[in-house]
């Protein structure tokens, strides 16, 4: 960047980026820290990752832009004729999938009733038999929709009323939380990455430990019992989104960074 008088601005998609590095090998992490001399700036996904990235670039040159997109012409919410729940993501373990099919074990041996809709791409054979297993030995009220793209998804948000993605790992932005958040529902989710910048406890969902079944089991629970804190956090759910999230604040984030490294020197 030197040697063509450019500014360079890297950008960190993930929040991963610190167990990868501890986990590489002596090569690859030398690479990296050569690598990493060479950038004006770097950008996270939100304020609770510029730790990844300040001891590279300082905290004057580590910028937070969250991804954002404009969610239009979907339709409006409508809900089914029996209370549902929605998991949307990669079909694999370290999104939680497996603690989310035995809180609903947990709801059908309470004698709740409900339907659990799950959404997505299996990622493991093994897991997949697994999953499928638990579903039909305990009879859940659980159907699986896969080789959902684009705007086709977004039916399945409109017809919910929770939505529940607890993942184990860590995370970056997840789109899903935006799409949640966009579709004016209840978020019940874990604290990784960003997460719990936009679901904020008891305001528009919960933030729970994802091993921890029973929790998952008492948010869906209150939630369930309570038809008006249901569209409460709906509505902050949205309000959320409308004010942070949209495609002009993802513009004005990346103009207002790029903006700064041109005019500063780190």
């Amino acid at each position: 960047s030197k040697f063509f008088s450019k500014k360079i601005i890297v950008q960190l998609r993930g929040g991963n980026w610190n167990n990868w590095l501890k986990e590489s090998s002596f090569c690859t992490k030398s690479y990296v820290a050569l690598i990493m001399k060479i950038p004006n700036g770097g950008i996270v996904l939100g304020d609770s990752l510029r730790y990844i990235f300040e001891p590279y670039f300082g905290k004057k040159f580590t910028f937070t832009v969250p991804n954002g997109f404009n969610l239009v012409n979907k339709g409006s919410k409508h809900k089914n004729s029996i209370f549902t729940l929605l998991f949307l993501a990669n079909l694999q373990e370290s999104k939680g999938l497996f603690q989310f099919l035995k809180s609903i074990k947990t709801l059908v041996d309470k004698a709740f009733i409900f339907q659990a809709n799950i959404v997505g791409e299996w990622r493991c054979e093994s897991f997949k038999k697994k999953c499928l297993s638990f579903i039909d030995e305990n009879k859940l009220p659980v159907q699986i929709f896969c080789n959902v793209h684009g705007e086709n998804k977004y039916k399945y948000f409109l017809e919910s009323d929770i939505f529940v993605f607890t993942p184990i790992e860590q995370e970056g932005h997840p789109w899903v939380i935006i799409e949640a958040l966009a579709c004016g529902l209840p978020i019940i989710s874990s604290d990784k990455g960003v997460i719990a910048e936009y679901v904020l406890d008891s305001e528009n969902g919960y933030i729970i430990n994802p091993n921890d079944v029973n929790k998952i089991v008492v948010k869906i629970e209150k939630l369930y019992e309570n038809n008006a804190l249901i569209k409460k956090m709906g509505l902050r759910s949205k309000y959320i989104y409308d004010t942070l999230l949209k495609e002009e604040n993802l513009v004005n984030n990346y103009k207002k960074c790029f903006d700064f490294v041109i005019s500063n020197e780190i």
